[in-house]
Order: structure tokens, then C-alpha cells, then sequence
């Protein structure tokens, strides 16, 4: 059930104080659902039913608005050994629902086409899905993309025109996209525009309407992910309402060198919770600093969160737009 918006609306209350009774409201609401486990069980958390498997945190583009294209870090190519590290220790547990992404290109990892195939086949897992910036997605790859029943498929294509999509996704080319995109979709397979605005906007550009015809568009306001540095032309807002955050309840992320990071807006691995290769992944998702880390959500300040946590926009409402 959710707050009654509208009523909201018709009372004379500031912004803030409307935002505070929604995320008291969303707490009563949230905390049997999905913090309740732990808080009987000092941090504990039942086994993760997302996964998410960054294959590739190499990327062809340098993307304004992402961590990826405008920080440093350690990046690579998951190897065989980790992926199967990963389905060993999966294959028993109640994972349903598997993304092959997190912070790169996952087309850069050639064994993508078999390791989506392996994981349906290999473990519990039912469903399965990317994020690409759709460049690589030749005509090739499509088939084999098709062959490895993937589920979904999302492309990014940012802004509110081609061209502010070219100048957002540095490397980008919205005509090559755009074919490789329609391509695909003859081919059988489920697309989903993934667009990002930077002018705090939710509208579906009519460029996307036009041009994607029968395919569903979801537009959001650009976020300013935790750790990243900001693009010389690109500044911050408050413009997204503060949340409750779930993730480091349901959902794992996996670097493409075996590390845990606390889940998938961690782009940087900013909070390393351990490595699949060292120590066994439920042993992590049990272990001390995890349940720390989730006590740390409703103990009110008792215990001080992540640096990573804090600055995420899910605790500060911070989006980006241009200068």
C-alpha cells in the first residue's frame, strides 16, 4: 500500500516535510518486508535471489554521468575462473534472477554468449539480463545473443536528442545504436531503452518515441553515483527524493575479480566485503561486516554507515544536470 500522494498534495506542507512523512510512512511499510529478518537475527539476511555479475568493468565509452567514464580504478575481464567460482557456489541457492552488468561494457567479454547459457542450465537462476551501450551489437553478435536466451536486453541512449546522447556517451554514435538496435530486435530479442536526462526531466524524448517504435523507453533523471568525479561540465542537484535502500538485503554484486562489493551502485568498489576466490559467498553475505553494514540501516546513526552509503543518492537525493 502505498502513502496517499494526492493528499499529501492538497496540504500546505513544505517539501521537507512532506518528505519525511513519506519515508516514515515507506519505513512502517519497509522494515517487516525487508529489514525485518535481520533485525531478528542481529544483521543476518536470508539468501540473495538477485545476482549481479560485472563480466566486463572495461567500457568502449567514456560516459559523462558514470563513474566508469570519469573515475579511475582497477578494471578487467571476468575470467573462467571466477565465472565458475561463481556457479559453483550459486547452483544450490535460491538465485532467480541474474544481470550480467554492473559498471562496464559485458559485449567485451567474448564469453558472455556461453556463460548466459551455463548459468540457466547450471544453476537456479530463470531469468537473465544486460545493460549495453548497444555499440558492440553488431549484427553477430545479435544471433548469438539470440541463441543464448537471454531475456532482456537494455540499451542506454541518454539526453533529450541524438545529439545529446553523442555528446553525453563520449564514444557513442546514436546511428550506429540506433540500427544495431532495430537489427536486434528483428531478431527476436527483448529490447529496453534505458535513457538518461540531464535536465532533471522524466519525459520520454520524442526522438525515442519516433525512432524505437514498439519498444518500451524508460526515461530517469541522471544520479550522482557514490564515488564518482564529477565531468567538468556537469554539476549537482537535489532533485530526487531520499529511499529507503534495500539492496544490501536482497541483492549481490560481483566484481569481475571475484570481490563483493555492497551492491550495484558501488561502481567503483568502494566497500569490499570480500572475494568469492578467498571465501565462500554466503559466508560473506553472513559475515561480520555484512551484517554491520545492514544493522548500520536501522540502528538510527547508532552505527555509522559506509562511506560508500553515504554519499549514494539513495540516502541524498543528489541527481546531476548540466552546467
Amino acid at each position: 500500500m502505498k502513502l496517499p500522494i494526492a493528499i499529501l498534495r492538497k496540504l500546505n506542507l513544505s517539501e521537507q516535510t512532506k518528505d519525511n512523512l513519506v519515508r516514515l510512512y515507506n519505513l512502517k511499510e519497509f522494515i517487516p518486508k525487508i529489514y525485518g529478518r535481520s533485525i531478528l537475527t542481529n544483521g543476518r539476511a536470508a539468501s540473495p535471489d538477485k545476482i549481479r555479475i560485472d563480466i566486463s568493468s572495461l567500457c568502449n565509452l567514456r560516459c559523462r554521468h558514470c563513474p566508469t567514464g570519469t573515475t579511475g580504478r582497477d578494471r578487467g575481464i571476468m575470467g573462467e575462473d571466477v565465472f565458475n567460482t561463481i556457479i559453483e557456489q550459486i547452483k544450490n541457492l535460491p538465485i532467480y534472477y541474474a544481470v550480467f552488468y554492473v559498471s562496464g561494457e559485458p559485449l567485451m567479454n567474448k564469453s558472455i554468449f556461453d556463460w548466459l547459457k551455463r548459468i540457466k542450465s547450471e544453476t537456479n537462476v530463470k531469468t537473465t539480463a544486460f545493460v549495453t551501450n548497444g555499440m558492440l551489437m553488431s549484427e553477430s553478435v545479435s544471433r548469438s545473443l539470440a541463441n543464448s536466451y537471454v531475456d532482456q536486453i537494455t540499451v542506454s541512449i541518454d539526453g533529450a536528442t541524438p545529439e545529446e546522447n553523442d555528446l553525453i556517451r563520449r564514444g557513442s554514435s546514436y546511428k550506429i545504436v540506433h540500427r544495431n538496435v532495430i537489427m536486434a530486435k528483428s531478431l527476436g530479442l527483448t529490447i529496453i531503452i534505458g535513457n538518461v536526462r540531464l535536465d532533471s526531466s522524466t519525459k520520454v524524448p520524442e526522438f525515442l518515441q519516433r525512432d524505437f517504435p514498439g519498444i518500451s523507453i524508460h526515461t530517469v533523471k541522471a544520479m550522482k553515483w557514490p564515488g564518482m568525479i564529477l565531468d567538468k561540465n556537469i554539476k549537482e542537484i537535489r532533485n530526487f527524493r531520499k529511499r529507503l535502500c534495500p539492496y544490501p538485503f536482497k541483492g549481490i554484486s560481483i566484481a569481475y575479480n571475484g570481490n563483493i562489493t555492497l551492491c550495484c551502485y558501488d561502481l567503483v568498489q568502494g566497500e569490499r566485503l570480500g572475494n568469492i576466490l578467498d571465501k565462500n559467498l554466503m559466508d560473506i553475505w553472513n559475515g561480520p561486516e555484512y551484517r554491520k553494514i545492514r544493522r548500520s540501516f536501522y540502528t538510527f546513526g547508532l552505527i555509522k554507515k559506509p562511506q560508500i552509503c553515504i554519499d549514494c543518492a539513495v540516502n541524498t537525493g543528489t541527481g546531476l544536470i548540466w552546467k
